[in-house]
């Protein structure tokens, strides 16, 4: 991991098919393939599935070993396969489908029970009273069975128009897909920011709170074992914000109160090696972090005796 990739790595296999419950296609020891490193890198598996399985992905939040997508071979790329699913889903937009969901989003009929007619959490795609099939036409307008009626947004990766109507996510389900990233998947958004381990946490502690905070927070620091820890503060897109190196004292407060609201990730180093990591977010609008005033120094230590 981390050198020159193409990326994709074949595996010969002595299962003739994979199914979904067991997962079988993300581990070795089942005949697929072990996962690369889910914090880093979104793994997107293809292989012959079984039951006429045309892909299926994890939600954000779920076991990391299996982290990720899997699609059946004959919907990737744009080859026919006049056997399988024929020319409606052999274009490669399922996996743009099941990335869909790998970004926390939902059928535009999610969560509906027998009637569908759920809330997929984005409100411009309309409630809608089931899938959308290749064999409706791709209608420009079309509205639902549902009390109220809306208009429903058919063209769109999350339905089942098949591969020549799909064209697009709504404004809002992009929102939302990268709201999931903010939340779930940090680490990717920031270049070169190394993944913490649970050991190295747990045996080198540090504290730091609040995280939710309307500018200020304090860092409690292991400097005895470190004695220098350099912080670094970067925004979601893995800009480098704020950047300082703290020696000879283990409680330091921080003011980010310079910062527009939002969520940034805090980084601690020491020499180059990772300590840990915190997500911070910033909202003027809690009661969190206002111990300091703004035009306090932006990095310092607490001054002796007024330890919080």
């Amino acid at each position: 991991m981390g050198n020159p990739h193409s990326g994709i790595i074949r595996v010969p296999t002595t299962q003739s098919a994979f199914g979904y419950w067991d997962n079988a296609v993300k581990f070795d020891s089942l005949g697929g393939s072990d996962p690369w490193d889910t914090k880093k890198y979104m793994n997107i598996w293809v292989a012959d599935l079984s039951g006429g399985l045309l892909g299926y992905s994890q939600f954000p939040g779920g076991n990391e070993r299996t982290d990720g997508n899997v699609v059946d071979y004959a919907v990737v790329g744009n080859q026919y396969y006049p056997w399988t699913y024929g020319p409606d889903y052999a274009g490669g937009r399922v996996l743009v489908h099941e990335i869909g969901h790998w970004l926390n989003l939902f059928h535009p009929w999610w969560g509906g029970g027998s009637s569908w007619c759920g809330d997929d959490g984005v409100d411009d795609t309309g409630k809608q009273d089931g899938p959308t099939y290749p064999n409706a036409g791709c209608p420009d307008t079309s509205f639902s069975n549902c009390t109220p009626s809306e208009r429903e947004a058919v063209k769109i990766y999350m339905d089942y128009c098949g591969d020549s109507c799909m064209v697009m996510f709504t404004k809002g389900q992009v929102e939302r897909g990268r709201a999931s990233l903010d939340l779930h998947r940090q680490q990717m958004l920031i270049p070169n920011v190394p993944v913490d381990t649970p050991e190295e946490i747990t045996t080198k502690p540090f504290k730091i709170y609040p995280t939710i905070t309307s500018g200020n927070i304090t860092l409690e620091l292991p400097i005895d074992t470190y004695k220098v820890i350099k912080v670094s503060i970067f925004d979601m897109k893995g800009s480098l914000l704020i950047e300082e190196d703290i020696s000879h004292t283990p409680t330091y407060s921080l003011n980010m109160s310079n910062l527009v609201d939002g969520i940034y990730l805090l980084h601690l180093t020491s020499h180059g090696l990772p300590i840990g990591s915190q997500k911070i977010t910033i909202a003027r609008n809690n009661p969190f972090g206002t111990e300091i005033k703004q035009e306090d120094i932006l990095i310092g230590p607490i001054p002796e005796g007024e330890e919080k």
